[in-house]
């Protein structure tokens, strides 16, 4: 078993997702600018598996989807400040801005059941200002998940924010 480079808690710190929307659990894989190796592990107690499917419990694809797309964003994010394995994490990131998804394009392999460790690989494609395109894939041992591409951007929060007013059309 890979040794992790970065803890949940340390994520929880670069990432703004919360239980229980935070879907990546450590990293073990890094370098700059290039790709980055998660794990996020799927247990039974998850919310998903109490409709999606009680009987036959498989993990959402858009979850799947979106815990690649978290995976990407720590990329983006530790790629940004520089950060280099073993060197001290820069927490005090700008906290108006979060990484959002641009698109993806996903396609699936193989459900994902309850007790799976899953593997998150995301290697950098390109970037465009704050946009970047990275090729991702979903995998433990021989068993492919899920692979694609996503794209995930940094914005301002207070872009995100819903307005409380009808908007004229």
């Amino acid at each position: 078993m890979e040794k992790a480079l970065i803890q949940n808690y340390q994520i929880q710190k670069l990432l703004p997702h919360r239980y229980p929307f935070q879907l990546v659990d450590q990293v073990i894989g890094y370098e700059k600018g290039k790709s980055i190796t998660a794990i996020k592990a799927v247990g039974i107690g998850e919310p998903a598996f109490q409709g999606h499917f009680p009987e036959l419990p498989i993990f959402p694809g858009v979850l799947l989807t979106e815990a690649m797309g978290q995976a990407c964003g720590l990329l983006v994010e530790l790629s940004t400040q520089d950060w280099e394995v073993g060197k001290p994490i820069n927490y005090d990131i700008d906290a108006a801005r979060v990484g959002v998804f641009g698109g993806y394009k996903v396609k699936f392999f193989a459900p994902v059941v309850p007790g799976t460790l899953v593997y998150l690989h995301g290697e950098l494609d390109w970037t465009m200002g704050a946009a970047s395109c990275l090729k991702v894939k979903a995998y433990n041992g021989d068993t492919l998940f899920a692979k694609g591409t996503v794209t995930v951007a940094m914005a301002d929060k207070k872009q995100l924010t819903p307005q409380t007013e009808a908007v004229a059309l």
